[in-house]
C-alpha cells in the first residue's frame, strides 16, 4: 500500500514538473532617467513571483516573467510591449510613466486577450475606460489638488510650479489639477516647463525663480531633477517652500539631494510600521542589497494582487483574471487598502509625506 501511495505522489510530481509555465510580462523603463522606477518595479515584481513559486506556483504551475526594457521613449517602450506581448503572456505588469500610455493603449487594441496591470500609470487618459487595462494608482489630477490645498493651509501666496514636459501625460495633469484649485484659494504664480527639446537647466531655472521671488516652489519632475533644482535653489539663495508630486519620491532624492531637499514636502508614502511591511523591507533588503522606493512597493502590491487573481480566475485568460481582480472589494498593500471601481481604476487618496532628518515622514496636516 506504501508503494502504491508514494507511486501516487511522485507521478503528482512529474506532472507539476511537467508543467508548462504560466507567463506574465513585466515592462518598463530599465535605462535612462525612468529607470529607478522600472527596476524597483521589476524587482519587486520578481520576489512576489518568487515567493508564489515557493508554494507551487498557479494551479501547479510555475510563473514565468518576461522582462523587456521600455526606455524612455514611446516607440522604445511599443517595441518592448510587443515583443512581451508575443510570448504567450496571459498579463502585462507595467508600463510605469504615464509618458507611455499611448503606446500601452495601442497595444491593448493588439491584443485584447491580454491583461495590463499599471501599479504608477496615473494620467487621465487612462481613467474611465471599459478595457483590458487595471492600475493600483489613483488618477494624477489628485496629486495636484492635495499639493494646492497644503500650500493654502501653509499660507502660501505666490507659487512657481516646474513641469518636465517630457512626461507630459502625467505633468499636464498635476499642473492643470494644481492651478484649478490653487486660485480659487487665493494663490497665484505661474508655471516654468522644460523639456521637449528644451534641456534641464537647474541653475537657468533657479535664476528665473529667483527673480519671481515666490513663496513655494513646486516641482512636477523625477527626483533626480528635484534634488538637482532644490540644491540650485537654496545656492541662489531662495528660501521658498519646496514641494513635489508623487514622481519624486524615489530613494535617490534624499541621498542626492542632501540638506537641500530637507524639509520637502511631497506627495508620497510614509511607509508606516507594520509586520507585513517589515517582512517586505527585510526581503527586499536580503535579496536586492538596498530599501524598496515606492514604485517597489506598489509593483509589490500589484503583482501579488494580479498573481492572487490569476489563481482564483475561471481560466487563465485576461478577461476572466480582471473578472477576478475587480471580484475582491478590498485588498490590503504593504501600506493602504486598495479599492477598484467598475473599470478597473484605482480608488484611494494621496498622502503628504515631508523630508525630516534625511528620510520620509508621514505629514501629520494633510489636507
Amino acid at each position: 500500500m506504501m508503494r502504491v501511495v508514494w507511486c501516487f505522489w511522485a507521478a503528482l510530481l512529474v506532472v507539476a514538473c511537467d508543467a508548462p509555465p504560466v507567463r506574465i510580462g513585466f515592462v518598463a523603463g530599465l535605462t535612462g532617467p525612468y529607470a529607478e522606477l522600472g527596476v524597483d518595479g521589476r524587482d519587486a515584481v520578481l520576489l512576489a513571483v518568487a515567493e508564489v513559486a515557493a508554494k507551487g506556483g498557479i494551479h501547479g504551475r510555475p510563473v514565468e516573467v518576461v522582462v523587456r526594457d521600455a526606455g524612455t521613449d514611446e516607440v522604445d517602450c511599443a517595441a518592448a510591449l510587443e515583443e512581451v506581448a508575443s510570448q504567450g503572456v496571459v498579463a502585462i505588469l507595467g508600463p510605469m510613466v504615464s509618458r507611455h500610455a499611448r503606446v500601452t493603449l495601442a497595444a491593448m487594441e493588439r491584443h485584447p486577450e491580454i491583461l495590463f496591470f499599471s501599479p504608477t500609470m496615473s494620467t487621465e487618459l487612462l481613467s474611465g475606460r471599459d478595457d483590458m487595462l487595471v492600475r493600483s494608482i489613483a488618477k494624477a489630477a489628485d496629486q495636484g489638488g492635495v499639493l494646492a490645498r497644503h500650500l493654502h493651509v501653509q499660507g502660501a501666496a505666490q507659487v512657481v510650479l516646474v513641469q518636465d514636459a517630457d512626461n507630459a501625460e502625467y505633468t499636464n495633469d498635476v499642473a492643470a489639477a494644481f492651478w484649478h484649485t490653487a486660485r480659487p484659494l487665493g494663490l497665484s504664480g505661474q508655471t516654468l516647463t522644460y523639456g521637449q527639446g528644451d534641456p534641464f537647466d537647474a541653475p537657468s531655472l533657479a535664476a528665473r525663480i529667483r527673480a519671481l521671488a515666490p513663496e513655494a516652489v513646486v516641482l512636477v519632475s523625477n527626483s533626480l531633477h528635484a534634488a538637482a533644482m532644490a540644491q540650485e535653489l537654496r545656492k541662489a539663495g531662495v528660501g521658498a517652500r519646496l514641494v513635489a508630486a508623487k514622481w519624486a519620491q524615489t530613494t535617490d532624492l534624499i541621498p542626492l539631494g542632501g540638506r537641500a531637499v530637507e524639509g520637502m514636502v511631497l506627495v508620497g508614502n510614509d511607509m508606516r510600521p507594520s509586520a507585513e511591511m517589515s517582512r517586505f523591507q527585510d526581503s527586499f533588503q536580503q535579496r536586492y542589497s538596498r530599501q524598496p522606493s515606492f514604485a517597489a512597493i506598489w509593483s509589490y502590491d500589484a503583482a501579488r494582487i494580479l498573481l492572487d487573481a490569476m489563481g482564483r480566475a475561471q481560466g487563465l485568460t485576461g478577461a476572466a483574471i480582471k473578472e477576478a481582480v475587480l471580484a475582491v472589494p478590498v485588498y490590503q498593500g504593504l501600506e493602504r487598502e486598495i479599492r477598484f471601481d467598475a473599470t478597473g481604476d484605482a480608488i484611494h487618496d494621496y498622502r503628504l509625506v515631508v523630508v525630516r532628518d534625511g528620510r520620509y515622514e508621514p505629514l501629520e496636516e494633510t489636507p
